[in-house]
């Protein structure tokens, strides 16, 4: 039994009108520049905000998700990342009431069914045989789900497992209306950090406002612009990201620090995961393709890959042995002429699939495998060809999708009846030609992943530690080699 005494901090927002970035870029650079190591996690196993959170705390967020992870694997993923961290700090938004919470992800047929008519949900346009998303709101049900922002991934049930202190993002514009009997007040917070602050209330109004009024703990001010009345406060600090300026209270945040640290927090055992052989994976990481989880990297380590990353803009061949071929989500838009004029890297990867090895792609990675994949609205460049398609992309809706999907056709990650749950790319769809079958059985949804027994291209992101038949596929035998025609 192993006892962790890293202070633990929950921060996150009850209200869609609140901004809480802002302030994470402040914080996070802050106690960066002064030699502290901050590990994040994001609430959802989903790309949303994690490459801010990386390049303002200098280390690679995590992921924890009460939809798709039991308590154990979340508690056990939360371990595994503040090992030698300084704070650990879990990124998301708090429940904002109206029902229970199915924190542990498990939800029955019916349950899913009564959740079909929540408020706001998607509207889906068929256009030639592939799902477009064409109205989203914050608040939305897929594929017969809870409303996301209800039930999905929330910081409320990662609290309870993982005993964070509770630090609540709260816009400063109309908050009287919040104070006294209220969301603040139901939730227990440990601290509360005021956003979008007006200038001419000063610094001392908030405080006596949230700390002397309705006892709630005041840990920060973000003010656009300084305050019109800026006279010092006895244990503030000022941080200025010009014009912006940070009012932080040291003594009320190491208070929370001290409390977090001294509640009881351990692990009784380290599970084991059975060595399934050795494989080598190429992982795509560049400037281009960066986007992947540690978590999902470490348990095909701990199952006996051997990952070995390449570069699809700068190398002209993939690495020697590759069985399988990992393309993450990123941000193809300022290399894409030299993602399609590498025709060496392309031809490889089109050489290694005929050989019987094995790809897995996703977001932009699954849209580089396709015929032409869309930089700009209308601009295409020419992919890699592996399938009849075409990777598009949507105008930004928001946050990523939760959804529910069941296989429809056998592929190499996943066989014919399988149900995946994850989260869809708010960026990313497929046009396919006609001659590319669905593989998704869900109506508005057969295309969001395409795949044969060579290669899977997903816009969905998938959990593999939640999906161990996923995992264990990476190490199933190649499938026979055969030639297949150049596009």
């Amino acid at each position: 039994m192993t006892p962790i005494k890293t202070p633990r901090l929950a921060i996150g927002t009850i209200d869609e009108e609140t901004d809480p970035w802002s302030f994470l870029r402040i914080f996070l650079q802050e106690l960066t520049s002064q030699g502290l190591h901050v590990q994040t996690f994001l609430s959802q196993a989903s790309f949303f905000g994690f490459q801010n959170l990386k390049r303002w705390s200098g280390a690679t967020p995590r992921r924890l998700d009460s939809w798709l992870m039991s308590p154990a694997r979340c508690c056990e993923s939360f371990i595994r990342g503040v090992v030698g961290a300084d704070l650990a700090v879990v990124v998301g938004e708090y429940e904002r009431g109206g029902g229970c919470h199915f924190g542990t992800g498990q939800h029955t047929t019916d349950e899913r069914a009564s959740f079909r008519n929540v408020r706001g949900p998607c509207r889906f346009q068929a256009e030639k045989g592939s799902a477009k998303v064409i109205s989203q709101g914050r608040s939305r049900s897929v594929c017969g789900a809870p409303d996301a922002t209800s039930f999905f991934g929330h910081l409320d049930t990662l609290c309870d497992w993982l005993s964070l202190s509770k630090l609540v993002v709260f816009r400063g514009q109309g908050y009287h209306e919040f104070l006294g009997e209220g969301p603040l007040s139901e939730k227990a917070m440990d601290g509360v950090v005021v956003v979008d602050a007006d200038p001419e209330i000063a610094p001392l109004q908030y405080l006596l406002d949230f700390e002397v009024y309705c006892g709630l703990p005041l840990v920060g001010i973000l003010y656009p612009r300084p305050p019109e009345k800026c006279d010092p406060i006895k244990g503030f600090s000022v941080w200025a990201d010009e014009p912006a300026q940070l009012w932080w209270n040291d003594h009320q945040f190491q208070r929370i620090l001290f409390r977090s640290a001294q509640r009881p927090f351990t692990i009784e055992e380290w599970p084991v995961l059975d060595y399934r052989g050795r494989i080598t994976v190429a992982l795509a990481r560049d400037a281009v393709f960066g986007c992947y989880f540690p978590e999902t990297l470490e348990s095909l380590e701990r199952c006996g890959a051997r990952i070995v990353d390449f570069s699809p803009v700068k190398d002209e061949r993939i690495p020697e042995d590759t069985d399988v071929i990992y393309l993450g989500c990123g941000q193809p838009e300022p290399y894409a002429e030299d993602l399609a004029n590498n025709h060496c890297l392309k031809a490889a990867i089109r050489n290694h699939v005929r050989r019987g090895g094995r790809i897995y792609a996703e977001g932009a990675g699954a849209a580089y495998l396709c015929q032409w994949m869309e930089i700009q609205p209308g601009q295409f460049v020419r992919g890699v060809g592996l399938f009849p398609a075409a990777g598009r992309q949507l105008p930004r809706f928001g946050e990523p999708l939760p959804v529910t999907v069941t296989v429809a056709r056998p592929m190499w990650l996943a066989s014919r009846g399988t149900v995946l749950r994850g989260y869809r790319s708010p960026k990313w769809w497929f046009e396919p030609e006609p001659l590319l079958a669905p593989a998704i059985a869900e109506p508005g949804f057969e295309y969001d992943i395409i795949g044969n027994d060579r290669v899977v291209a997903s816009v969905i992101h998938l959990d593999f530690g939640t999906h161990p038949d996923l995992l264990a596929s990476f190490f199933a035998a190649k499938p026979e080699s055969r030639l297949l025609p150049n596009p």
